[in-house]
């Protein structure tokens, strides 16, 4: 069972890439400026079991749907 909180923190954590605002803020200073013809499931920032769960919970429209737009939206 998914316990865990469906917002961008606990995306970040999901995605192993940190719990915190200050990990989302660094990610997005680093990866930011993705153009608009690169999938966000296909970035080259994120390694393939990563890019599989953005995609698996996005096209799945699951709880985590919310939090992968903002995170798309952020990197854009």
């Amino acid at each position: 069972m998914d316990t865990s909180s469906h917002t961008i923190l606990g995306l970040f954590a999901q995605l192993g890439l940190g719990e915190e605002q200050a990990d989302v803020d660094q990610f997005v200073d680093a990866h930011g400026g993705l153009p608009s013809t690169v999938q966000l499931t296909e970035a080259s920032c994120f390694n393939d079991s990563q890019k599989a769960f953005l995609s698996q919970e996005w096209s799945n429209d699951s709880e985590w749907a919310v939090a992968i737009d903002e995170l798309n939206a952020l990197l854009r």
